[in-house]
């Protein structure tokens, strides 16, 4: 974890940020700056959020101070900002690895440049812009009235969702309380993904049927808000965001993606089993003394309490239903060319997926496809073959095609009997 030396040079070709501005609790640094103190660190990316923690407090000791503001207080050469106001904040699990971290801020950024330069954006990251030195006390103090503070003045808030399948972040009540600060500052939920090498965001938009019968949200492309920020050039800083510009973004990083495809083709309730783990209880669990201190903060504060966090909880479940839903679509998008039988499990299962969080459409599209591989693979007289008709039949049928629901049944039962025989069990 380098210092940054500063060259003599001439003074005209250096700037001072303004004092009130490195003083203040809401400064952010650039994602420059964040790899840049970690590039010296060995295996910096494996290691977790607790260890990096250590390593900051180990080099701003001498200065007793946060490293944004240690940061902020160095002369910068002109045009070079690796601090300024926050205008996205960050939550950030201590189990959680940086390298996970700073995957999901590049693909943000990837998806953000478009609409503001990389140079402007600071992120508001507790380990590098909360003071380690403060005592346990104060710390405790302030956990949850800085946090609603820093969110209050961002424009983004992003919650980086790791692993997919049990991510810290919702076992975590600090980070619920985030979210909340978020959701009540008047943040829309939108959704971080990168696919193919390209930065996606998509919100909640059109109704589907749910595979249950009830209504849902998938989500759908949207328009990116403007980032608002300043021209000053010795102070990078955005001005304060407005409720309709706000949005609380989550993020399963791309190197992840595989991971929930080896999860799909292991069994198709993957998904499922994932969406039933989130639950705020947990984070009371895991953290009852945080998660104790935030309801009777909320109380305090005329937020309600524990009524007003199972309503979140049910929002944070219903995007990440969406957020899996078009990770799982993209998954069947690329793997509906495989021919191999592995392919045709793999592209089954997804389907299923599909079709359990309400996309009966898609869902019978790859149906078909893995009808298509079975046939060409194993020939329409087996029992694998019968076995993906069923399956498509069920499809046609969820989307309101019954005569091509019977049709296919019947197909499948032939071919059944055929192979199998009037007396097998199934």
């Amino acid at each position: 974890y380098p210092e940054y030396v500063i060259h003599l040079e001439p003074r005209s070709e250096y700037h001072h940020l303004d004092p009130a501005i490195v003083s203040s609790d809401t400064l952010g640094v650039s994602i420059d700056a964040l790899k840049g103190f970690f590039a010296a660190a060995e295996g910096a990316k494996d290691m977790s959020m607790q260890d990096a923690a250590r390593l900051v407090l180990e080099h701003t000791h001498s200065h007793q101070s946060s490293y944004a503001s240690y940061l902020g207080s160095m002369p910068a050469r002109a045009g070079e900002h690796k601090v300024g106001l926050a205008n996205v904040f960050v939550s950030v699990p201590n189990e959680c690895r940086l390298g996970d971290i700073l995957e999901a801020m590049d693909e943000y950024v990837g998806k953000a440049a478009a609409t503001q330069p990389v140079a402007r954006m600071f992120f508001w990251i507790s380990l590098l812009c909360e003071n380690p030195h403060s005592s346990e006390e104060q710390l405790a103090r302030d956990r949850f009235s800085l946090t609603q503070r820093v969110i209050q003045s961002v424009t983004d808030t992003l919650v980086v969702l790791t692993p997919w399948d049990n991510p810290h972040a919702l076992k975590r009540a600090q980070c619920w309380w985030e979210m909340h600060c978020a959701v009540v500052s008047g943040a829309s939920f939108s959704l971080v993904l990168k696919t193919d090498g390209k930065e996606r965001d998509v919100s909640g938009g059109a109704e589907v049927s749910d595979a249950h019968g009830a209504g849902s949200t998938r989500a759908s492309s949207t328009t990116e808000p403007p980032f608002t920020t300043t021209s000053a050039p010795a102070a990078p800083a955005p001005s304060p965001a407005t409720a309709s510009s706000r949005r609380l973004l989550l993020c399963i990083p791309s190197s992840q993606h595989k991971s929930l495809m080896e999860g799909v083709a292991k069994t198709m309730t993957a998904v499922i089993d994932a969406l039933l783990k989130i639950d705020i209880t947990n984070a009371s669990t895991a953290e009852p003394e945080t998660y104790d201190a935030m309801v009777k903060f909320l109380k305090a504060t005329g937020g309600g309490g524990s009524s007003t966090l199972a309503n979140l909880n049910m929002e944070v479940k219903s995007n990440v239903r969406s957020l899996y839903f078009q990770i799982m679509l993209e998954l069947a998008e690329k793997h509906s060319e495989q021919t191999g039988q592995s392919g045709a499990k793999l592209l089954n299962n997804l389907a299923s997926s599909l079709e359990d969080l309400g996309d009966y459409s898609n869902a019978l599209r790859f149906y078909k496809r893995v009808v298509e591989i079975m046939i060409s693979q194993l020939g329409e007289r087996h029992a694998n073959t019968a076995a993906s008709l069923n399956n498509l039949a069920i499809a046609y049928e969820n989307n309101g095609m019954f005569e091509m629901g019977m049709k296919t049944y019947e197909k499948s039962l032939a071919i059944k009997l055929a192979t199998l025989g009037e007396q097998h069990p199934s």
